[in-house]
């Protein structure tokens, strides 16, 4: 916005775009804007185009209205890349009894915020038992949507592992002499 001297701002509309992977979104408007401000929600990563056009008024009823002005801010949101493990790791449990991992879910830019959609899906190669058996892991990006033990929520994603082997397999796992029952 310009100051004119005898003029004052009377409205502004605000839009944006985002492009992502060579896509352009059609220009949206912003939940939350005034006169001299907006708030945008990045749920989704981009490059984000921010216009403002205001119109002025003139204070003088001779004088035209300065001539609307033109803004735009551009800037980026990183799509997440890592994911760091925060807690549940080496948490004990038994047969059948489910624990809860978290993990902070990061950009190039840094830890993803708290508004962060989409879907969320892993892919597990195959993998080794500790008796030796090979599974062949999921074969493809699962789940096909979120559900209560996958999730994300402020930045965080929340997975849920058990065991699924039999009593008498669980009940025979060797524990390493050396492994510390206490930490």
């Amino acid at each position: 916005m310009e100051s004119f001297g005898a003029f004052f701002p009377v409205s502004t509309t605000w839009t944006y775009t985002v492009t992502y992977d060579g896509v352009t979104t059609k220009p949206a408007t912003p939940q939350m804007s005034g006169l001299t401000n907006a708030t945008l929600y990045l749920p989704t990563p981009g490059d984000y185009a921010l216009t403002a056009v205001t119109t002025y008024q003139s204070t003088n009823p001779s004088s035209p209205p300065a001539p609307p002005t033109t803004y735009t801010a551009n800037f980026t949101v990183a799509p997440p890349s890592t994911v760091t493990k925060y807690s549940g790791i080496d948490t004990p449990t038994s047969w059948h009894n489910n624990i809860s991992i978290s993990s902070i879910v990061s950009s190039s830019a840094g830890q993803i915020g708290p508004y962060l959609a989409g879907t969320i899906q892993e892919y597990i190669p195959p993998y080794q038992d500790f008796l030796g058996n090979w599974y062949p892991g999921s074969g493809d990006w699962i789940p096909t949507q979120s559900g209560t033990s996958f999730y994300v929520s402020s930045g965080r994603l929340y997975d849920q592992f058990g065991f699924s082997f039999a009593p008498g397999v669980w009940n025979n796992i060797i524990v390493d002499p050396g492994f510390e029952t206490t930490r």
